[in-house]
């Protein structure tokens, strides 16, 4: 009987992967590092979303470029990786960050399901998370279905929607196109984190070809 020679998840091949990246900064925050998250949580310098607060600032990176260089050169670390392995793009292309900007979601408050546009990868900076209560939800809308129902056996190759938890310190990078949401904040604290979109400038290396 060949099929007792074969595991079935060698049966099994899983087309076209989605890949969220997920790391953790090592250390805890400075006080210099928490204080630009703080001055921009001030009412001034923030404005109401529909379902959450975002900073006035979209340029977190270039407007804090001191206070925040140990944060960017672990998150740039992070990109390159996701670059080079992810989307290996072909030599010639130059990436940089299109808007940086902080979120403050209080206990109560969500982020709906959405996507980010004019960007090749985004990615957050979490500055203050409960790993115990906070996550990432990442659904996908775009899976096509002729007739639906509801899988009894849910596992990674028919989920339509995933979660990861993350706490203070931590990063995701992920495609733009997946769609990801906020769950409402169950902790008692506000919930603060820095998103980010990188897109390709050509060189005019690539440029003339």
């Amino acid at each position: 009987d060949w099929s007792s020679d074969v595991c079935s998840s060698d049966l099994f091949h899983d087309l076209f992967p989605t890949t969220v990246f997920i790391d953790n900064i090592g250390r805890d925050l400075t006080e210099d590092e928490m204080n630009v998250a703080y001055l921009h949580a001030r009412p001034e310098n923030r404005v109401e979303a529909a379902t959450n607060y975002l900073s006035k600032d979209r340029n977190i990176f270039e407007n804090h470029h001191n206070e925040l260089l140990s944060i960017k050169e672990f998150i740039n670390k992070n990109v390159r990786t996701y670059i080079d392995e992810v989307l290996s793009p072909p030599p010639g292309l130059e990436f940089y960050y299109t808007n940086s900007w902080f979120t403050f979601d209080e206990p109560g408050q969500e982020h709906r399901p959405h996507v980010h546009q004019n960007c090749i990868l985004c990615g957050t900076f979490y500055f203050a998370a409960d790993k115990s209560q906070d996550r990432i939800d990442f659904i996908n809308f775009s899976k096509y279905k002729q007739i639906w129902w509801q899988e009894t056996n849910v596992n990674r190759r028919n989920e339509e929607a995933t979660s990861f938890f993350v706490g203070s310190g931590d990063m995701t990078i992920f495609p733009p196109h997946l769609y990801h949401a906020v769950p409402k904040v169950t902790s008692k604290n506000t919930r603060i984190c820095m998103p980010f979109n990188r897109s390709e400038e050509h060189t005019s290396e690539l440029q003339s070809h």
